[in-house]
């Protein structure tokens, strides 16, 4: 549990903890550049303020019970840049990240391999309120993710909010070059922008366009 200060992690495990892997809270910041929070059981890394910035690392086989199996940021800010989050469970939204406010954005690292059991419950990353524009963009890949009902894989972008996504080819990982829509049916080949006037949710998943015929 970190309050205060700034906690950086350059390696060694945390695991196997009953609660929360690291709980970041008040005024504190963590930065993970390496290392692994893994197989711990209500989420890898629970935000409820402060700010976390990933550069390395490794963040995986978590489970929660709720939201957020890999990271769940309820306030502050998280930054992305590095770092893997994968094979991570959620009994209901957000496998790999579930985020509630705050700030985010992603622009570097993995998100693959989690899972959602919640229907549409974005396996890889669950978004149902973004308190300011969030950003998913440049180096980040997000991909190969799963939610047990529905379509939304990869990333679920509630309604109305105000979330840029980059387009899958962009992202570089072989055999992917599209999001699939599964709320709207469609296949995207460009970036994905989604603001206030967004009516419908957006339930997406890298995929390929061969798929589509």
């Amino acid at each position: 549990q970190i309050k205060a200060g700034t906690f950086e992690m350059e390696g060694g495990t945390i695991s196997a903890n009953a609660g929360f892997g690291v709980l970041v809270g008040n005024s504190a910041a963590f930065r993970m550049n390496g290392g692994e929070i893994v197989q711990n059981k209500n989420s890898g890394v629970y935000l409820e303020a402060g700010k976390m910035e990933v550069s390395g690392g490794r963040i995986a086989e978590n489970t929660s019970g709720g939201h957020g199996g890999g990271i769940y940021l309820n306030g502050g800010s998280l930054f992305m840049t590095g770092g893997i989050v994968e094979k991570n469970t959620a009994n209901q939204n957000g496998g790999g990240l579930y985020t509630h406010g705050g700030k985010v954005e992603l622009t570097g690292g993995v998100i693959r391999e989690n899972t959602a059991k919640a229907e549409n419950g974005g396996g890889g990353y669950y978004i149902p309120y973004a308190a300011n524009p969030i950003l998913i963009g440049e180096n980040i890949q997000i991909y190969g993710n799963t939610t047990l009902i529905g379509t939304a894989n990869d990333i679920r972008i509630g309604g109305g909010q105000t979330v840029s996504v980059l387009a899958v080819s962009e992202m570089g990982v072989e055999g992917y070059d599209c999001w699939y829509d599964g709320n709207s049916g469609s296949y995207l080949t460009e970036a994905v922008e989604t603001d206030k006037n967004t009516g419908k949710a957006s339930y997406l998943t890298a995929t390929k366009l061969a798929e589509a015929d």
